[in-house]
């Protein structure tokens, strides 16, 4: 696995950072990959930690909120429904 050196965020193009974020977030995803099977996700390897699948999702949510604060990424119209939901 080849290690994925971050943009200059003075010095770089929207398509740069997805191209950064596509590989990051698919060495990622390999990472999760390995677990032997799906019932691991649910499982707390760790008693003060969240289980697995927190993390898988909280990444995803964590970049695109990241890239929408960035204005790279616009903000999707089903947000708001989400958001009425959990409020």
């Amino acid at each position: 696995m080849e290690y994925c050196k971050p943009p200059s965020l003075t010095n770089t193009s929207k398509e740069e950072i997805k191209e950064y974020f596509l590989r990051t977030y698919k060495e990622y995803e390999e990472l999760f990959e390995l677990l032997v099977s799906d019932e691991v996700f649910y499982e707390r390897p760790e008693p003060l930690r969240h289980p697995l699948i927190f993390y898988f999702g909280h990444t995803a949510v964590f970049f695109s909120n990241k890239l929408r604060l960035a204005k790279l990424l616009e903000t999707p119209k089903l947000i708001f429904f989400y958001r009425k939901i959990i409020l």
